[in-house]
């Protein structure tokens, strides 16, 4: 009986530090310093114009607007949430979320896509690579959408 009131009372402190450091936590202002201007590197420089493709995924309950460009879950143009649970209500559960993918190449450096909110530019571009690891503006634009069944052109 003592050992279970440990644990909850360990419990209730622990669950009381999450809510304390919840208020307190915000997001980071995005802050680019000279170095990391040139990290960034993107496949801008092949002349393909960021993605513009969108639509919105309506599953059972769920209005979810999806992105070509690699972001989800917000819309851009309006600066809004736009994950909607139950769809109608106007209530999303999250602003804003993108794939990160990082690993290491054959001499051991960090190779990450980590999209925020396009304010470094774009880490992921529609379409396929060339075999050379290029990306053609002409394939970025045949690819920069979605598809949806019944769907000609979304």
């Amino acid at each position: 009986m003592m050992f279970r009131n440990k644990i909850r009372f360990t419990g209730a402190i622990a669950f009381l530090g999450i809510l304390i450091l919840a208020g307190k936590v915000v997001a980071r202002e995005n802050v680019i310093t000279a170095h990391h201007k040139d990290a960034l590197k993107t496949a801008a420089s092949s002349g393909c114009i960021a993605a513009t493709g969108e639509i919105d995924l309506d599953v059972n309950n769920v209005r979810a607007h999806l992105m070509t460009g690699g972001d989800m879950w917000w819309n851009r143009g309006l600066n809004v949430a736009a994950y909607e649970i139950p769809k109608g209500s106007g209530k999303s559960s999250q602003f804003a979320a993108s794939c990160w993918i990082g690993g290491y190449d054959k001499q051991g450096q960090l190779k990450v896509a980590a999209q925020t909110y396009r304010q470094d530019g774009n880490d992921y571009w529609p379409g396929a690579l060339t075999t050379s690891g290029k990306i053609v503006p002409d394939t970025c634009k045949l690819w920069d959408r979605q598809w949806k069944p019944g769907c000609e052109r979304c």
